[in-house]
């Protein structure tokens, strides 16, 4: 795989939580009605990114095990969850990925969680830059882990 490929692949994401705010900006008025199935989406969203993570290494049971759990905790805890550090996962399973053939469906399943998640940051003040951070810190992560490996 090459390196625009890889390159495409980090963009769309990283560019998927500004063009969520511009499609919540278009339709302001489903906003409120949608607002519980924005967040339905992302947690079905998340447990499939996570599944599909955790399947592309083929890793041994105990590892599988202790990943769902640990997404089940994540899942839970309300006050645990953030949209910030689930970016900053997503971005760390992007470089972990990279050297599977998993990389463009995890590609494609984050950028689909951007899209809620940039509809529910049109909700509020600051929105817009509240998306740019979101894309940023998937970005930033993914580039990070990616240095070191």
């Amino acid at each position: 795989m090459g390196v625009m490929g890889i390159l495409v692949a980090l963009i769309l994401p990283a560019l998927a939580p500004i063009a969520g705010y511009f499609l919540g900006r278009l339709t302001k008025e489903e906003l409120k009605p949608g607002k519980k199935y924005f967040v339905s989406m992302q947690h079905v969203l998340f447990v499939a990114i996570s599944a599909v993570f955790l399947y592309s290494y083929k890793w041994e049971l105990y590892i599988v095990v202790f990943g769902l759990l640990a997404v089940f905790v994540y899942m839970t805890f309300k006050q645990a969850r953030n949209v910030y550090i689930a970016e900053a996962l997503f971005g760390i399973a992007f470089a972990l990925a990279v050297r599977t053939s998993f990389l463009f469906l995890l590609s494609a399943l984050i950028f689909i969680y951007g899209l809620p998640t940039g509809s529910l940051f049109a909700m509020r003040r600051k929105g817009l830059w509240k998306s740019i951070i979101a894309g940023a810190v998937f970005a930033a992560a993914a580039y990070a882990v990616g240095f070191f490996l």
